[in-house]
């Protein structure tokens, strides 16, 4: 339930993998090339995908792919489309029923069926990806806060995507993004995500959870964190602890209970740290739903209330 990122060189090509298995290869500067992603512009944030890349995703971009064909010189992917080429973890899957978004510096406007086109592009930094003159991943983000398009959650988890520790880029582009353009549409609200966006998020459905703690008004957690045994020795890493509470969080996955083995370990996993005296609360996919996650949410207020005394 991870999705790769997409790392940008100055001046070079790079190749890289995402965690669909696409190889992709970055190079900077201008293309002629357009198209090839897709997306849904949706204000609702409480269903953010998790898992990888369908058939139809698939067939989605093959679509936009073709029709981005023959689109002016000078015009960049962007927005919710950008979001998708750069591999950002999604509101919603893309379809081949989406629009396209692009971008143009000049006043022209882009009529074609299937494209919603903007303007300003020269007030974005770009770069290629796969061939695909997109707006930079950063400005995409921005873009992204503007009405119409994602909300808190969708973009905090974004982020946490951009800049997680372990592959991602500096958290400081993304403020440079916000006060390089800080009169941009949505510059409130991305203010408002920039300021819950953390590097230690593994995966959007953790990052989800942990955005819907803060908003419950709950002390915010240690995101994947070391476990000390009896001994001091490291046992497990932890989606989220409350260290002091000694309680955990930890969000399974549908491999966790499609793989007998996995499912296996997941249990003899959670005895362990119940021995070593933590209380764990385990979420599915379906405790994030928008209706669901105040049943949990209940479940964690009550257990780092007693823990606290």
């Amino acid at each position: 339930d991870e999705y790769g990122g997409v790392m940008k060189a100055p001046t070079t090509s790079e190749t890289s993998y995402n965690s669909h298995g696409t190889k992709r290869v970055l190079v900077t500067g201008a293309t002629r090339g357009l198209g090839r992603t897709i997306c849904e512009t949706l204000a609702d944030d409480h269903h953010l995908l998790v898992g990888g890349r369908d058939a139809e995703a698939t067939t989605a971009l093959a679509r936009i792919a073709a029709v981005a064909t023959g689109l002016p010189h000078g015009t960049a992917i962007s927005c919710d489309s950008a979001a998708v080429l750069h591999g950002f973890p999604m509101p919603r899957p893309a379809t081949a029923e989406h629009a396209v978004h692009v971008r143009r510096a000049d006043g022209f406007r882009v009529r074609r069926p299937g494209v919603i086109a903007h303007a300003r592009l020269e007030r974005r930094r770009t770069q290629v990806v796969d061939g695909v003159l997109t707006v930079g991943p950063e400005d995409t983000w921005l873009d992204l806060a503007a009405p119409g398009h994602w909300g808190l959650t969708a973009l905090v988890v974004a982020g946490d995507h951009l800049v997680n520790r372990w592959t991602g880029r500096a958290v400081e582009r993304l403020e440079e993004a916000v006060a390089r353009r800080r009169r941009s549409p949505g510059i409130r609200l991305a203010r408002t995500a920039l300021g819950l966006i953390r590097t230690g998020s593994r995966s959007p459905a953790e990052s989800h959870a942990r955005v819907l703690v803060v908003q419950e008004g709950l002390p915010e957690p240690a995101l994947n964190a070391a476990v000390a045994g009896q001994w001091g020795e490291v046992v497990a890493e932890v989606d989220m602890l409350w260290e002091e509470e000694r309680v955990i969080v930890e969000y399974d996955g549908e491999t966790h209970y499609e793989d007998p083995e996995a499912r296996q370990a997941t249990l003899r996993r959670t005895e362990m740290l119940r021995d070593l005296g933590f209380q764990v609360v385990t979420l599915t996919r379906r405790d994030l739903w928008a209706g669901q996650h105040h049943l949990w949410l209940a479940d964690l207020r009550r257990r780092l209330r007693t823990a606290r005394g």
